[in-house]
């Protein structure tokens, strides 16, 4: 969103607002007070009205908004939301302000919100639901829709929840706001029953169990040579990836699999995130996966940013679809 277009949403959401102003004092209490002698981050593209109320309670709050007075510790800057040009662990608490429902790829801003907002830190996040329905919502998505403001999620509040739940926060409270555009606020927290570490010979046992795809001898020498990566839910085992070295130089993700129970709910976009991110810190700039072309995983690899770069086909066998990603 450009500037001028910018500018004209937040005109009109700031006017929104005022007239809901009485539905949304209780939140702006709670925010003013669990954002007190913190260091905050405002995730939005208006005129910082949340951030204002919040700011003389803050020890800092930065916005990734351009417009709008600002206090003394309110520091304007602009910002990708998918991006955000800020070191990891900087900030106690993340407000997201009607963001999220505008973009075609929310998950992938959660995972940079995941980044840079400390371990023990609360996401805050304010945002619009059920807004294709009824009389009043579809004469302001009109409007959001003239301001270049074009919603990409259509949510309810419990599918807002699962978005969150489904990658990688624990929700502590979520409630609806029933002002003349309905909109959902939640709080939650980094989700800390989800725990992944490298598996060692203990595990062997418990891996050979599920892992069927190689002998005995490739597991234990994968084990021994740190190729292999356990999620556990509490302590219960939820999944597993193993990889190996493909040329002896390209991580290549051979294996990548989670019981009934965990599927569907982030762990396996976490898990592939993390062993990303070690591969970045063993300086590989790219990683390979592949998946048959009569699989839905190939669909998954290519939302978290894979691209196909070539094929296998082997007789008798649907075609192997070959993908990567770099990681600079």
């Amino acid at each position: 969103m450009n500037k001028k277009t910018r500018d004209l949403y937040a005109a009109m959401y700031e006017k929104v607002m005022c007239l809901d102003s009485k539905v949304y004092q209780g939140m702006y209490r709670r925010i003013f007070k669990m954002t007190e002698g913190k260091d905050v981050l405002e995730i939005a593209v208006h005129s910082g009205l949340l951030a204002k109320h919040a700011a003389y309670a803050t020890n800092s709050i930065t916005t990734a908004d351009e417009t709008g007075e600002c206090s003394d510790n309110l520091i304007f800057n602009a910002g990708e939301t998918v991006r955000l040009p800020y070191k990891e662990d900087s900030f106690d608490v993340i407000l997201v302000v009607n963001e999220l429902h505008a973009m075609p790829e929310p998950e992938k801003a959660l995972k940079e919100i995941g980044r840079v907002l400390k371990e023990k830190g609360m996401l805050i996040a304010l945002d619009l639901v059920n807004h294709k329905a009824g009389a009043v919502n579809g004469i302001w998505s009109k409007i959001l829709r003239a301001a270049g403001r074009r919603s990409g999620q259509h949510w309810d509040m419990e599918s807002c929840r699962e978005l969150f739940e489904n990658n990688g926060w624990k929700v502590k409270n979520c409630r609806e706001i029933p002002a003349r555009i309905p909109a959902v606020y939640v709080e939650c927290v980094k989700n800390q029953s989800r725990k992944i570490r490298y598996a060692d010979e203990k595990d062997f046992e418990l891996l050979r169990e599920y892992d069927k795809h190689i002998s005995e001898i490739q597991l234990k020498n994968s084990i021994r040579a740190k190729r292999v990566l356990m999620m556990f839910h509490n302590d219960d085992f939820a999944g597993w990836l193993r990889f190996g070295l493909f040329w002896d130089s390209m991580p290549f993700l051979n294996m990548l699999y989670f019981q009934d129970t965990y599927r569907g709910k982030g762990y396996g976009r976490q898990l592939v995130d993390f062993w990303e991110k070690e591969m970045l810190k063993n300086k590989y700039d790219m990683v390979l996966t592949s998946t048959l072309s009569n699989e839905q995983a190939q669909f998954f690899y290519r939302k978290m940013g894979y691209m196909d770069c070539g094929c296998l086909l082997l007789r008798n066998e649907p075609l192997e679809i070959i993908l990567s990603k770099p990681l600079v």
